[in-house]
């Protein structure tokens, strides 16, 4: 865990989880009806909760 926030020499936190966190709104945001397309909806899912 002390690596994942290591903020020593200047460095900043990891953004990694905000990332999957934004992939997958951005996505259900954009799509009316994400049902339509489930193998897609849920390759954004996944990827969020990996």
């Amino acid at each position: 865990m002390d690596n994942f926030l290591d903020t020593t020499e200047g460095r900043a936190p990891s953004r990694r989880r905000e990332r999957s966190w934004d992939f997958c709104y951005d996505y259900f945001r954009n799509h009316r009806r994400p049902t339509e397309t489930m193998e897609l909806s849920c390759l954004h899912l996944g990827y969020y909760l990996a």
